[in-house]
């Protein structure tokens, strides 16, 4: 019977250490785009060209999208409305833009709630312009898993899409 109450606390234990203590969430995917740099950041800097390539589309295209401020500068943003659990309602938000980075500020009202960063970088190579696009938020252990795995494939297959769009 004292086996079983270990066995049990144990179980409890892990329970607590997958669902209840928060931890940083990193997702990073990378691709080199094989056109000029201002194609490429004309596709992702602005609102309106990400979803010529964005990945959620492809996942509901009858979702609600509408485009805000100046898009392609601070303050621009995009809200969308899905009945998909997989794509969800929320905002993008154009936080700071250079040359070499955007950051953006993600919020998910459903079927979640969470703000967390999403960012681009741009580095010049020989044979085109290689994105690297990133996600940092904070969520469970079990959450981390979920998110890395559908994150990252997600990105994956958007910046396949982006080459395709910047041809």
């Amino acid at each position: 019977m004292k086996k079983i109450g270990i066995i049990v606390g144990i179980i409890v234990l892990i329970g607590v250490v997958l669902f209840a203590i928060p931890m940083e969430i990193v997702v990073e995917k990378s691709a080199v785009i094989n056109a000029d740099r201002a194609t490429v950041y004309e596709n992702v800097s602005k609102f309106e060209n990400f979803q010529k390539w964005s990945p959620w589309v492809d996942l509901d295209p009858s979702q609600k999208v509408i485009i805000s401020g100046d898009d392609g500068k601070v303050g621009a943003k995009l809200n969308w409305e899905s009945t998909s659990d997989e794509v969800g309602t929320g905002s993008q938000e154009i936080m700071a833009i250079s040359n070499d980075r955007i950051d953006l500020e993600l919020e998910f009202t459903a079927p979640w709630q969470s703000v967390s960063q999403v960012y681009y970088t741009f580095t010049d190579k020989d044979n085109g312009v290689e994105v690297l696009w990133g996600y940092k938020g904070r969520g469970n252990l079990m959450m981390k898993l979920m998110v890395s795995d559908m994150l990252g494939e997600c990105y994956n297959n958007g910046l396949t899409s982006l080459q395709k769009v910047c041809k």
